[in-house]
């Protein structure tokens, strides 16, 4: 079932461990064969990868756009990187929130008064750091399936958000808010409807404006294929064989009012642009954000903070975040202390490729600060 849940603590904590502790000897390889094997043992017709630090980002890519097709993947690609948008989401409510706009603790009702007239009393106090930190108790929504059950909505996209905002907090709590970590795309979409009013402008233009002009990032809001049927496909396995998934079938389209879920697609070095930023803002050096707000950023509670999962291996902390949709799968992880982080991305998202793509992150990282 195509799915866009991609909370894998569990999985990618013993992962990181194994690798963080390998020798760097095992690294003389070249990065371009290190993910051409990547690529192999993950599976997927294609793999990009980016090695990051505070002033450089280098980028390596293998493979091909689409199965039974000659075109070869390029640096100027796009992928798909699903719910790793949401830390690009939190980002722009950060800069909303040292504007003195909204704060940490503001809470639904505060910014959004006529939705909350119907929600349920568990909800009243839910603030936005709830919402980003999967805290709130809203639906998961964890596939398009899950989406199909909302009702019809209408108007413009921004007017859509905030009648799914409505909807969203009438619906039973999965957990009582603040009370457990649950992963939660409803969650995102409330935000992002508080961040359209408070602004008065769509999400979409905002990402645009704020966070991807900014820092030299064309980033579209779909299949990387949706309008450029020569740009990458995504895959999945039928019957046993991976093949690849025409952009437009109906039956992979997001709702425009999910678009904040994490529907979005860009390059593997405009990817590697976003993680520096963050890379650089935990190192306190200049960068879009006070250095105060990224800590705050990269401030879990439990492992999960905005739009990251953050770890302690040994003498360093970890942070990333995956995206999974069942077509496309993207990883991004920063390593601020030894100011070094790395992207990957996919066209496939099948089982083998998260182990492949986080194993060439940490080896690509591991190597740069080897040298």
């Amino acid at each position: 079932m195509f799915s866009f849940k991609d909370l894998q603590i569990s999985v990618s904590r013993g992962l990181l461990w194994s690798v963080a502790a390998l020798s760097t000897t095992a690294f003389a390889a070249e990065p371009e064969r290190l993910v051409a094997q990547a690529r192999e043992a993950a599976q997927s017709p294609a793999l990009a990868a980016a090695v990051v630090t505070s002033r450089s980002i280098d980028v390596y890519v293998s493979g091909a756009r689409k199965l039974g097709s000659p075109g070869r993947v390029d640096e100027d690609d796009a992928f798909h990187i699903g719910s790793d948008a949401k830390a690009m989401l939190a980002t722009v409510i950060a800069q909303e929130i040292e504007a003195g706009r909204l704060r940490w603790d503001t809470t639904i009702g505060e910014v959004l008064p006529d939705v909350t007239v119907t929600a349920r009393s568990e909800y009243r106090q839910v603030t936005i750091t709830d919402l980003l930190l999967h805290r709130s108790g809203l639906p998961q929504l964890l596939t398009l399936d899950d989406l199909a059950i909302v009702p019809p909505l209408s108007g413009a996209v921004t007017e859509q958000r905030r009648q799914f905002a409505i909807w969203a907090l009438q619906q039973t709590p999965i957990a009582p808010p603040e009370t457990a970590t649950l992963y939660s795309n409803a969650g995102y979409i409330v935000a992002a409807a508080m961040l359209e009013r408070i602004t008065g402008q769509r999400y979409e233009q905002l990402m645009q404006r704020r966070l991807f002009a900014p820092l030299g990032i064309r980033a579209r809001f779909a299949w990387p294929a949706a309008r450029d049927p020569h740009q990458p496909w995504g895959h999945a396995t039928v019957d046993g064989q991976l093949v690849p998934v025409d952009p437009h079938d109906p039956a992979t389209q997001f709702p425009e009012w999910a678009v904040p879920a994490g529907h979005l697609s860009l390059s593997i070095g405009d990817f590697a642009k976003f993680a520096r930023l963050h890379l650089r803002g935990l190192r306190g050096l200049p960068a879009m954000l006070q250095p105060s707000t990224f800590a705050q950023l990269h401030a879990p509670i439990g492992n999960y903070a905005y739009g990251w999962v953050v770890l302690d291996l040994g003498d360093r902390q970890i942070s990333f975040h995956e995206g999974s949709t069942g077509l496309f799968y993207a990883l991004m992880i920063i390593d601020a202390a030894h100011d070094v982080g790395a992207v990957v991305a996919a066209n496939s998202d099948g089982e083998l490729v998260p182990a492949a793509a986080t194993q060439l992150a940490l080896t690509l990282m591991a190597a740069r600060t080897s040298t």
